[in-house]
């Protein structure tokens, strides 16, 4: 008799697990001081970040304060690292022009990302995205007004004609 199969697609994908790490003071085993550290994958992910959701805000906050002055045309990231340090919105001291171009670029193609997925799904993301990445979707839409409008298709259309040059 076949073994009976195991309902492997009933289980939920794309779990995180924790782990749960016990810290003894007393290496015989006897009566000590135990400290006991819930590890998820979520505190992997913000250990491995280097900017912080406050930071995030502010830049986008900036950027779109910007974007509206300047007749939505965002300013290069010169003068973006300039708004934020007359500001003091920024808690990453050192912040070279280089460094928050490459952020903004990311969070910019993470929102056309974000856009896509929400627009297949009528205009919502699902319930399931984490909530840092809500509240970054719910503060780009201010800056990327347009990438909103048509759900990001238009900025992976243009990437696509870049890359086949």
């Amino acid at each position: 008799m076949a073994p009976p199969s195991f309902p492997w697609s009933s289980f939920p994908r794309n779990q995180h697990a924790a782990a749960t790490i016990t810290i003894s003071s007393d290496d015989s085993g006897g009566s000590s001081v135990h400290s006991i550290i819930d590890v998820s994958s979520d505190d992997e992910a913000t250990s491995k970040r280097k900017w912080s959701r406050e930071d995030e805000r502010a830049i986008l906050a900036t950027i779109a304060d910007l974007h509206s002055v300047n007749g939505g045309v965002i300013p290069p990231s010169s003068t973006i690292l300039d708004e934020l340090r007359v500001n003091g919105a920024l808690g990453r001291p050192g912040t070279s022009s280089r460094e928050l171009s490459k952020k903004v670029y990311n969070m910019r193609r993470k929102f056309a990302t974000s856009a896509l997925k929400a627009a297949a799904n009528g205009g919502k993301l699902k319930p399931r995205t984490k909530h840092r990445d809500k509240k970054l979707y719910e503060e780009s839409q201010d800056v990327w007004p347009e990438m909103l409008e048509d759900g990001g298709y238009s900025y992976w259309e243009a990437k696509a004609a870049r890359r086949s040059r």
